[in-house]
């Protein structure tokens, strides 16, 4: 009985034990048990949020991009006006309005909504139709030209000033201003036995009772011509420079504007009786003076065609024309070395006349030439500049039939044409 009893108890607690170990809903004694919190405590406490892993940042390309529709929106926002700066590379597309002057195109960032030029400019104005002055007198000879008006002009140097200011994203507002020192030419003949004439019949002019001009100018010892022109410029224009995109060679930029030119001309024709040098008998010294002045006020139209060769180095193209009313001036006289003017007998008189009328003229310039950037401020270049106008005043096309014919003098002859040509060089500078 009692080890019954005994058998029981042992079994009993065996079979405890291993129910215990595969008991379905007991805690694994690997698993430690949740800490119990009361209600109370749980309904005030809030879940702290779990922090997910976070993608790690894209990095900027290495290369522009070459095509496909980021970069197509990219050229479209540039040629809208807008600029595409991308921190994390080291590529800009940025809208630069450019200049549309002698320097051209300045690359890179926006430098500044000013700029400055200064140039240096030599040029020459092409021969006219020559004016035949003196022949030779000589009895028994033919008579030959010896002296006339188509010498050679000198270079001339002058100077060009450009100023601008950007009052829009590709829209500037520049005035110019250049000018020439006069440019001069001159020829002389002499002869000693006295057998120069000049081509004029000034007929009834007379110094004094006793003294015609034409006993000056005939059987003298020396004659000679001096010539002399003078060209200021003023220029005030709207520029208009597109944006120079990075794919480009070719950029077109245009401009309309007012111009002012200014284009003075003379000829001064003198004689010497006595002697084969001016100066030593003045009384016996005449000279037959004409000064043509012509201010040309109007409008004009151009355009620049800029192609690019490098990253720095550009060419260009710049045309521009214009109308504009032509407003001259004209003065002829006829006197001796002393300063006194020759007179008509018949009525008295004076040999100075003035005269002024306005006619049609038309302007042209074009400039072909080079381009350095230096850095993104700074650039020089230099090129040929030519310059033609038509419908101006010249100073040997005054000259009338007969020299004492006050009317036809007084009628200024404005269908001439001057036309120059020269290099030029300079530095601009945007701040």
């Amino acid at each position: 009985m009692r080890i019954s009893i005994l058998a029981a108890m042992i079994a009993l607690l065996t079979g405890g034990t291993v129910s215990a170990q595969y008991h379905p809903y007991a805690v694994p004694a690997s698993l430690s048990a949740l800490a119990y919190v009361p209600y109370y405590q749980a309904r005030n406490t809030l879940p702290q949020p779990t922090e997910l892993p976070q993608p790690q940042a894209e990095r900027a390309p290495a290369t522009p991009p070459t095509g496909g529709p980021l970069f197509e929106g990219q050229m479209s926002r540039a040629l809208d006006g807008e600029s595409i700066i991308d921190p994390g590379s080291e590529y800009v597309f940025q809208d630069d309005p450019g200049y549309l002057g002698e320097a051209g195109y300045v690359p890179g960032v926006v430098s500044g909504n000013w700029f400055v030029g200064v140039s240096g400019l030599v040029m020459t104005r092409a021969n006219d139709d020559f004016v035949d002055l003196t022949f030779d007198a000589t009895p028994g000879g033919s008579e030959p030209v010896l002296l006339r008006t188509n010498d050679s002009f000198d270079w001339s140097g002058g100077s060009q000033v450009d100023l601008g200011y950007r009052v829009g994203c590709r829209t500037w507002l520049a005035a110019t201003y250049w000018w020439l020192d006069p440019m001069e030419s001159s020829g002389m003949v002499t002869d000693p036995t006295g057998q120069l004439n000049s081509i004029f019949d000034f007929r009834s002019l007379d110094f004094s009772p006793t003294e015609t001009v034409n006993d000056l100018y005939n059987g003298a010892r020396a004659q000679a011509v001096w010539r002399s022109s003078e060209f200021h410029n003023v220029e005030l224009n709207v520029l208009n420079s597109p944006v120079w995109c990075p794919c480009d060679c070719i950029r077109v930029s245009w401009l309309a504007g007012a111009r002012y030119f200014q284009f003075r001309d003379a000829m001064l024709f003198g004689t010497a009786h006595d002697f084969t040098e001016f100066g030593v008998s003045p009384a016996y010294d005449a000279y037959y003076n004409i000064k043509v002045q012509n201010h040309l006020i109007g409008a004009q139209l151009g355009f620049r065609l800029d192609w690019r060769a490098t990253c720095r180095l550009t060419a260009f193209v710049a045309p521009k024309v214009g109308i504009y009313n032509n407003h001259i001036t004209s003065r002829q006289a006829i006197y001796n070395g002393l300063g006194e003017y020759a007179y008509r007998f018949a009525d008295g008189a004076v040999a100075n006349i003035r005269s002024d009328e306005n006619c049609f003229a038309v302007l042209t310039e074009i400039d072909l030439g080079l381009n350095y950037q230096v850095t993104c401020n700074l650039s020089i270049y230099g090129g040929y500049r030519l310059v033609s106008a038509a419908g101006v005043a010249l100073a040997t096309e005054q000259v009338p039939y007969l020299a004492d014919d006050f009317r036809a003098i007084s009628e200024i002859d404005n269908t001439g044409n001057v036309f120059l040509h020269g290099a030029f060089a300079g530095v601009l500078l945007r701040f």
